[in-house]
């Protein structure tokens, strides 16, 4: 299975979950499309809204302090 999450994503090797990707691709061979959307299509939505910044930590909190004491690790395992 490939992870659904970033907490699944800890557990697995990158080299696997590639394998797993190309392994599922493979099998499903006739709906392949040689286009950037089909590849897009691939990338898990948690991947995606992480690359959109959807958790960024911001530089400031709301009282004007540093949000350095945000544990951003557990926020994204917490929405898994």
């Amino acid at each position: 299975v490939i992870p659904q999450n970033t907490f699944q994503l800890d557990f697995v090797r990158p080299d696997l979950c590639m394998m797993r990707l190309l392994a599922r691709s493979l099998i499903l061979w006739d709906s392949m499309e040689a286009s950037l959307q089909w590849v897009q299509e691939q990338v898990p939505a948690f991947i995606h809204s992480l690359l959109r910044g959807g958790l960024e930590p911001t530089a400031q909190s709301e009282a004007g302090g540093r949000s350095d004491d945000v544990d951003w690790l557990l926020v994204l395992q917490a929405e898994a």
